[in-house]
């Protein structure tokens, strides 16, 4: 009778576990035809026999968890095992730590495989799978040490590219260029890699490594995924006719008309000074996604630069492009209020004003500004104005704290001033 690849009972085993030869049979019928829903409720039915011994229990419930596990139910297969765990039982116990993993809970599954890695640190499995765990934990220190260690006795281009990662996400870049390199070594057209390379080489600017690094890439590989970022850094180098010719072939090759390279084809054009195929190109970006204030600059540059009939259409887009801009008012009364505080600091009055409007502008419970506006209009000897803020500012501050008293004496003063310009 056919077995399968995990559940497979010798006659020893299916005497120890006093099966009848029909259940026997009807297990493992079940998981032979796939039908592992069945399977575990005849195990379930099994197990039910308050006579079974503790081996035929475990056997059991170790196959229960890995039909469960074929049927994507891992929370249920690891409460499975976690019941007949022992410490030094490695099958459940490596099958728990695949159930986490599956499961998405990779600390769990971390401790278990370093656990397992030390019972036996000859089987090469667990200490992948240790630093796999490792990494996807965010324990990246310990990541790079476990793939150091195995480095240390096998060549596997999966450890390079976990301590290549550990380092990117670290922040130390050469070291992560240095392992996504030894990863290249071994498997010079593994995608992943080359694109990982690639986001390091641009966030260092390093524009010719990006270009000779995707360009021998796709020398041997077809691939519509690297393709774009070579356009990219051909652009960012200022290599305009290659970077447009680049993304010809994405387009009219590759069928890509994605919104990111829509949008490069466009600015690719709009660099050449092709700026008909730049505004066709940014439009057709802007069908897909009217959310970018880039693209709505770019779309009026275009008619713009064109000089064509569509040039009193770049005003449509500016004014999208301002609406977008719309600052935070918090931020923006910060910042206004902190350059109006420099001017007048330095006693630059007729400066600090447009900033002290500006801030009251955004926080309007920014009353003291007012009493600022009309000193600082009063020492600019402009009184009818300074006057108006006197007022205004008196109209909502509290009676009988010391600014109000301030601005009131001010207000007295510059009254005076205006009555003797009047008299003169």
């Amino acid at each position: 009778m056919k077995k399968t690849i995990f559940f497979i009972f010798s006659i020893l085993t299916a005497s120890c576990l006093h099966l009848k030869g029909q259940d026997y049979s009807a297990i493992e019928s079940a998981i032979d035809s796939y039908d592992y829903k069945s399977a575990v409720n005849l195990i379930d039915s099994a197990l039910s026999d308050t006579t079974l011994a503790q081996t035929a229990v475990r056997e059991l419930n170790l196959q229960k968890a890995k039909c469960l596990k074929r049927l994507f139910r891992y929370n249920a297969a690891a409460e499975t095992l976690a019941s007949i765990l022992q410490y030094d039982d490695m099958e459940v116990m490596a099958e728990l730590a695949d159930c986490h993993s599956q499961a998405g809970r990779y600390p769990e599954a971390m401790i278990l495989y370093g656990q397992l890695s030390r019972m036996r640190p000859d089987i090469l499995y667990y200490r992948v799978q240790k630093a796999a765990m490792e990494y996807r934990s965010e324990d990246y220190l310990n990541c790079i040490g476990t793939g150091k260690d195995i480095c240390r006795t096998d060549t596997i281009p999966t450890i390079f590219t976990l301590i290549a990662g550990s380092y990117n996400q670290l922040n130390q870049l050469d070291s992560a260029l240095a392992y996504y390199g030894k990863a290249l070594q071994v498997n010079p057209y593994n995608r992943g890699t080359v694109t990982s390379m690639s986001n390091i080489y641009l966030q260092k600017k390093d524009y010719d490594s990006v270009i000779n690094l995707t360009s021998s890439y796709l020398e041997e590989m077809e691939d519509w995924i690297v393709n774009p970022i070579l356009g990219l850094a051909q652009y960012l180098k200022g290599d305009y006719k290659s970077s447009y010719d680049t993304y010809y072939r994405q387009i009219k090759e590759g069928g890509d008309e994605s919104y990111s390279t829509l949008y490069n084809m466009g600015l690719t054009n709009l660099a050449l000074g092709q700026t008909g195929y730049a505004e066709e190109y940014f439009t057709k970006a802007w069908q897909i996604d009217s959310s970018d204030v880039n693209l709505a600059y770019n779309i009026g540059m275009s008619k713009v630069r064109g000089n064509t009939p569509t040039s009193m259409n770049a005003l449509k887009y500016f004014d999208k492009a301002i609406k977008m801009m719309e600052p935070d008012s918090t931020m923006m009364y910060k910042i206004h209020s902190g350059r109006a505080l420099s001017y007048y600091k330095k006693m630059d009055f007729r400066k600090a004003i447009p900033d002290y409007l500006k801030a009251y502008e955004y926080n309007p419970s920014y009353i003291s500004a007012l009493s600022t506006i009309a000193y600082c209009y009063e020492v600019e000897k402009e009184y009818k104005k300074a006057e108006e803020y006197y007022e205004k500012y008196l109209k909502y501050a509290k009676e009988g704290t010391e600014n109000y008293n301030f601005a009131k004496k001010g207000l007295e003063y510059v009254k005076g001033q205006l009555f003797m310009e009047e008299t003169e």
